[in-house]
């Protein structure tokens, strides 16, 4: 059954997202947007955009089924003004995407659509990317965006097995629907089987490989 309280705060952040934006200032150049890791406090203390993001990805992450970790970020005119992830590991993997340019964020940002990778193993779109998302364990991901004018919100779900989060999930399809609102709603790229690979033995979620 669907989740009312995620359904719920996803559409509040994406209906104040530029609301939020206007509270937030905007970061110098150069530097990393706010982060906040879900479950610890903001960085900037009495700015609501960071616990919203956090609440957001802390939900997602609890509730999707084959979720077992989130990230979000609210983007001015695409460049990140505030970031939250459900786990630090997911944190670094949007570092190292932002600093190549290339991932699913960037394509779902470049797109306007979701973005699937439905095995990492077998991820040719940006290897750089997909080798740093085994080395912590994730083996599959959607990327959600939407878009109000300058103001982008996206919302990454990641699984430690590949298919998982995927699309036949009735809770994620409405998440879909909703922030596809404002955004052309095609997926980007193609969604695999739900198994090609099996899992990496000795792999944990965001923790990378274990034992020797």
């Amino acid at each position: 059954m669907a989740n009312p309280e995620l359904l719920r705060e996803a559409a509040d952040l994406l209906g104040r997202a530029g609301e939020l934006l206007r509270e937030t200032s905007p970061p110098h150049p150069g530097a990393s947007p706010p982060l906040c890791v879900a479950g610890t406090p903001a960085r900037r203390a009495g700015t609501p955009a960071p616990e919203a993001l956090s609440l957001l990805v802390r939900l997602a992450a609890d509730g999707i089924a084959g979720c077992s970790g989130a990230s979000a970020r609210l983007c001015r005119e695409r460049e990140p003004a505030i970031f939250a992830a459900s786990h630090p590991d997911l944190a670094e993997l949007a570092e190292l995407e932002g600093g190549s340019g290339y991932g699913p964020v960037n394509a779902a940002l470049a797109a306007g659509a979701p973005v699937w990778s439905a095995d990492t193993l077998d991820e040719d779109r940006w290897p750089g990317y997909a080798a740093a998302a085994l080395a912590r364990g994730v083996r599959c991901s959607v990327t959600l965006v939407h878009q109000a004018g300058p103001v982008m919100v996206t919302l990454s779900l990641f699984g430690a097995r590949p298919g998982l989060p995927g699309p036949e999930d009735p809770l994620l399809a409405r998440l879909i629907v909703l922030f596809g609102r404002r955004t052309r709603g095609a997926v980007s790229g193609p969604v695999r089987g739900p198994a090609a690979r099996p899992a990496q033995p000795g792999a944990h979620p965001f923790r990378g490989p274990t034992g020797s």
